[in-house]
């Protein structure tokens, strides 16, 4: 969904230092704070910075609440540090902000993430209602306040709400199931605005389905959004990077690389060819500079477009410095490539860095090197734990391994349940398909860690 453009009072004109101000106080004046997102006040930031700051800098000071909390998200926006980020999140949290509930919520461990969505949802976010459903499923102790909330905005014709409800109708076993009520609910939605192209296309797959003669319209509403979205989005970011914006470097680089990699793989003609190596030219330049720039994301994935082994370490150094998980991963492979008993030992070290930040394949890894003692002490319940780890964070060869695991003797319920999910989950990564909000399989109270055997 475009937010600036949905939320925009000038009906389609640029934003410019004319009419941002009157832009950013209209959206400081919402009462439905689900209409508001960090990406718009990262957009805002990007355009503006001066007068999106010093507005709620100049709001602040005079104590409006709402605009101590947008600044708190704001200055969060701007931060690399994870901590830093926290700790504004934090303050915009705890004084009652759905948004920073919800984004905070998110940095937060499986414990204590549903206790925010809980704070959100009782702001009045049906977001986060519909993340706690998500999050529990039928076994969320407010499970038909949750429903309930969704439904009774979706009624209201709240935007957000009617894409919600209308996916729960369709898709998932929450509810009885109804096609043609999701369907409603979902061309409201559209009506409002038709920039979500998710749901824009779960509306034709189901007008598909159920063989309406209104898939023709909607397609071909999906494929001009579609173009627009990415013309529009290109430009852009292509502004915002060359104003010196970091993540839209970034982001910019990211979409003519992923041009460039769509007009290599049609080689129509010679124009097409040479297209493809302009524009992979120019995402590169621009995803150097994101990296130089400190993006940690940036980094990493210029360092794995290099072939030279000195630029990839120096690339993978900065991105593993901002505690980037897959770098740290990347860096520890490269260093154990090497026999030298420093670099080994700096590849134990970068590997559990990735470790400890997450990351699954290096939990697998590491996993691994434990049940075998391969160039490590051999400590089974370890390499156990780590391993039923990775695959909770759904990295298919763990996942693999825990589903061996569970074929090994006596059959007991939670192991049948336990090879049932993780058999569907890998069943649904190998054939590449999208995951929805609402997942049709979703077995919560499966704590795979808890796992024995």
């Amino acid at each position: 969904m475009n937010l600036l453009k949905r939320l925009n009072p000038f009906q389609g004109k640029a934003i410019n230092e004319n009419n941002i101000e009157s832009l950013i106080l209209r959206t400081l004046m919402f009462t439905d704070l689900d209409f508001l997102s960090n990406s718009l006040y990262s957009q805002l930031d990007s355009l503006l910075p001066h007068k999106s700051k010093d507005l709620n800098r100049k709001r602040a000071n005079e104590g409006k609440v709402f605009a101590q909390y947008e600044l708190c998200i704001q200055q969060a926006n701007t931060l690399q540090n994870l901590n830093e980020k926290q700790n504004n999140l934090r303050i915009a949290a705890n004084n009652g902000h759905p948004i920073a509930q919800c984004l905070f919520g998110n940095t937060l461990d499986d414990e204590n993430y549903p206790r925010y969505l809980k704070m959100a949802m009782n702001h009045g976010s049906t977001y986060a209602a519909a993340l706690l459903l998500k999050f529990y499923g039928k076994d969320f102790d407010e499970f038909d306040q949750a429903i309930y909330r969704i439904k009774c905005a979706a009624e209201n014709g709240e935007y957000k709400s009617l894409l919600f409800y209308g996916e729960i109708l369709i898709l998932s076993n929450w509810v009885p199931r109804n096609l043609e009520e999701g369907v409603k609910y979902l061309k409201k939605a559209m009506e409002i605005d038709s920039n979500s192209l998710d749901y824009l296309k779960l509306l034709i797959s189901t007008l598909k389905t159920l063989k309406s003669d209104e898939v023709e319209f909607y397609q071909t509403l999906y494929d001009k959004k579609k173009k627009l979205l990415n013309e529009n989005m290109l430009k852009t970011q292509k502004e915002l990077a060359d104003r010196g914006n970091i993540e839209s470097q970034f982001q910019y680089a990211k979409l003519m690389l992923k041009k460039a990699l769509k007009e290599n793989l049609s080689q129509q003609n010679y124009n097409s060819k040479n297209m493809s190596i302009k524009n992979e030219k120019e995402g590169l330049k621009y995803l150097k500079l994101a990296a130089d720039n400190g993006h940690a994301k940036a980094a990493e994935d210029f360092a794995m477009s290099q072939t030279n082994i000195d630029v990839k370490k120096k690339y993978l150094s900065i991105a593993s410095k901002a505690k980037n998980p897959r770098a740290n991963f990347k860096l520890s492979q490269i260093l154990d490539a090497d026999p030298d008993p420093l670099n080994q030992r700096q590849s134990r070290y970068f590997l559990e860095n990735a470790v400890n930040l997450n990351d699954p394949e290096a939990m697998y890894h590491l996993g691994l090197a434990h049940l075998t003692g391969n160039g490590i002490e051999k400590d089974v319940k370890e390499g156990i734990h780590l391993i039923k780890r990775a695959a909770r964070l759904k990295f298919p060869p763990a996942m693999k391994e825990v589903l061996n695991w569970t074929k090994k003797g006596k059959k007991t319920e939670i192991k049948k349940k336990v090879e049932a999910y993780l058999t569907a989950e890998l069943t649904k990564i190998e054939a590449g398909k999208h995951e929805n909000v609402f997942p049709d399989l979703y077995l919560p109270g499966i704590d795979i860690q808890k796992f024995i055997q």
